[in-house]
């Protein structure tokens, strides 16, 4: 008599950091938006804080941001930008095209 014993092996699934998307040109809007979308990304790196759920800490979401000026007077940026989540990252295309502009110095 042969007998055959299969053992199922359970590994932890790594966590898969998601890209969530902001562009201050025409293309983002806010309103209702969750960011997920590369084609219709948030408007303002603050709905993104506010909507972009927890990652980990081996793998954090990341708010993929637009090149372009984010401030109060040409997208209606809030500063300060709280983030509502931990282990969120923000990623700009680089510091001379992507250009967050509190516009007064923070007392």
């Amino acid at each position: 008599m042969i007998f055959s014993v299969f053992v199922l092996l359970t590994l932890p699934t790594l966590a898969t950091a998601a890209t969530y998307y902001v562009n201050a040109d025409n293309t983002g809007n806010d309103s209702g938006n969750d960011c997920s979308a590369i084609l219709t990304p948030c408007k303002t790196i603050t709905r993104a804080a506010l909507v972009v759920p927890a990652g980990s800490s081996g793998s954090p979401n990341i708010i993929s941001v637009a090149e372009g000026l984010y401030d109060d007077t040409n997208n209606g940026e809030t500063f300060p930008i709280a983030f509502a989540n931990q282990y969120v990252s923000l990623a700009g295309v680089g510091s001379a095209t992507t250009i967050i502009d509190a516009e007064s110095p923070m007392v």
